[in-house]
């Protein structure tokens, strides 16, 4: 999918599922943000303590489930998301969050302003074109340093566009969902 067609994709299937569309279709989506917290926060945590992250970008953060976890761990965060309202939701009751709504994959900021990146299961259904422009977005916004997480359903195969400090930890989890579907979570600190 390109942008176009992931926001006609995300628009049906709210408009169908309301904040569920952010899970699989039946499943607890507060509890499956539960479960995916516990994977991320211990790498934001290990990060936060060796060099806390000013600025930090929560890439497709859908209503905010994961967003308090990530903005206790970054000094600002920006909530980005395709909706509008959704982005809102995500910042509202966090002063150190603001509100991003995406109009297509190009990031508002200047290069390097980014030290952390995470990316929930937000790029996962995209076409490799579209994955390349927001990894190269990604790369473009990322400080040296910068630390990326990414958990998706697919093997982490972008992480060769990305020249990284050493390799980046990949840990394969079957916890995320609960019919216990095989998910990667890749954390590494940009070169």
């Amino acid at each position: 999918m390109n942008f176009s067609e992931n926001r006609e994709y995300w628009t049906n299937r709210r408009k169908k599922l309301g904040d569920g569309a952010v899970g699989r279709k039946g499943e607890d989506h507060v509890k499956q943000g539960l479960r995916i917290a516990n994977h991320i926060v211990p790498c934001l945590e290990q990060r936060s303590s060796a060099n806390f992250p000013e600025h930090g970008l929560d890439f497709g953060c859908g209503y905010g489930r994961l967003t308090p976890y990530i903005a206790a761990n970054c000094g600002h965060l920006w909530a980005a998301d395709i909706f509008d309202d959704w982005a809102m939701r995500a910042a509202s009751g966090h002063i150190t969050v603001t509100p991003l709504v995406l109009k297509d994959f190009k990031l508002p900021f200047e290069d390097g302003a980014i030290d952390l990146i995470v990316d929930a299961m937000s790029t996962q259904g995209l076409d490799e074109s579209a994955k390349k422009a927001v990894f190269k977005e990604f790369r473009r916004v990322a400080r040296g340093g910068a630390l990326v997480l990414s958990l998706s359903n697919e093997e982490p195969d972008w992480t060769r566009a990305m020249v990284w400090e050493g390799e980046p930890s990949t840990w394969r989890v079957r916890d995320i969902d609960q019919a216990g579907d095989l998910y990667c979570l890749t954390a590494g600190c940009l070169l």
